[in-house]
């Protein structure tokens, strides 16, 4: 179960980073 949430975690993450860069780079 832990080792579900730490992925869960990591690709909220990566889809937060990932969307910031994208509006970085359409500003």
């Amino acid at each position: 179960a832990l080792m579900r949430r730490l992925i869960v975690i990591a690709n909220a993450r990566l889809r937060d980073a990932f969307a910031e860069k994208r509006q970085v780079a359409t500003n």
